[in-house]
């Protein structure tokens, strides 16, 4: 109920949201071409050719976005009103899934951070004793030249 609710109350916002700003973009749209027509098929030869194809292709990808949306909503609401609680169940066993795979990645994270921590402090503690070992290994190649020349 509640959890549907509310949802549903914020994709009907985010509706209404994406209706305003495809409204904006359609009079922008129609103030660019007097004309009007369809601009997704718009040759590009011109400077505001290209622009007016790109804002066609966003006004149908936004149509194309609300459309879902508003089909979500009435599914929501036909099945939060319908009495079956199908829709709940599956949101509340999503919710756990995502919920589970979130401290899951948490977790894993977090043990491959300590994983690389420790790498680094291996490989410095190598690093330290490699230059233990060159500096008298240097000094050492140096008296052997020195004693042969």
């Amino acid at each position: 109920g509640q959890r549907v609710g509310r949802p549903a109350s914020q994709s009907e916002e985010g509706v209404a949201e994406l209706r305003d700003g495809l409204d904006s973009l359609a009079s922008d749209l129609a103030a660019l071409t007097s004309g009007g027509g369809d601009l997704s098929r718009a040759p590009v030869d011109g400077s505001g050719a290209a622009q007016l194809r790109r804002l066609a292709e966003r006004q149908a990808a936004q149509d194309e976005a609300i459309r879902r949306l508003e089909s979500y909503v009435e599914e929501s609401q036909r099945g939060g009103s319908g009495g079956g609680g199908s829709i709940d169940e599956d949101l509340d066993a999503r919710l756990d899934t995502l919920e589970h795979r979130t401290s899951l990645l948490e977790q894993s994270n977090f043990a491959d951070e300590l994983e690389r921590k420790a790498d680094r402090t291996e490989v410095l503690r190598l690093d330290a004793g490699l230059q233990d070992l060159s500096d008298p290994l240097r000094r050492l190649a140096a008296r052997a030249q020195g004693s042969e020349a």
